[in-house]
């Protein structure tokens, strides 16, 4: 079983999901996403969602898919940060139109909704960066 299926390693505190969801709406914001787009990347259900999140009310806490959502941009970061030894291109990167996305930025992807955008945006950066 790998670490997602693995009940015991995919449990995070609320504490954590606290700080992840921090540190993507703060990557977010570098990245310019809009408001439609930051709550795509997100899972979530609606803006108001988003911005009760933003205030720190977690209610419950995070559903499972932000959370994977959050480890994904997570992940996606690191690889922007490993090709650009600047973070302004590598957030410019993720606005930029490109082939590799047929003609979309990688935030124009990733904010169609699904994981498995996110996930092609996280695969190329894990190829480029090795």
């Amino acid at each position: 079983m790998g670490p997602l299926e693995d009940d015991d390693t995919a449990e995070i505190t609320p504490e954590e999901g606290a700080a992840g969801l921090r540190a993507a709406l703060r990557l977010l914001e570098h990245w310019q996403a809009t408001p439609a787009q930051v709550q795509a990347l997100l899972g979530a259900p609606d803006a108001e969602t988003v911005e009760a999140w933003r205030q720190d009310d977690l209610g419950a806490g995070l559903p499972p898919e932000t959370v994977l959502r959050l480890g994904i941009l997570l992940g996606i970061h690191r690889g922007t940060r490993a090709l650009f030894s600047d973070p302004v291109r590598g957030h410019a990167w993720m606005r930029t139109p490109s082939a590799l996305f047929d003609g979309q930025s990688a935030l124009e992807r990733m904010a169609q909704g699904s994981i498995e955008d996110l996930i092609a945006v996280l695969g190329y950066l894990t190829a480029e960066a090795q």
